[in-house]
């Protein structure tokens, strides 16, 4: 479980240095 979340959160911190924008999006539907 831990390990499925990882790779979750390393996509996501990608996906900052690519589009800040889109992450916050994200991060605002799983803090939400």
């Amino acid at each position: 479980m831990y390990q499925a979340f990882d790779a979750v959160w390393n996509l996501l911190l990608a996906g900052m240095e690519l589009s800040g924008a889109g992450a916050n999006q994200f991060y605002e539907l799983v803090a939400h």
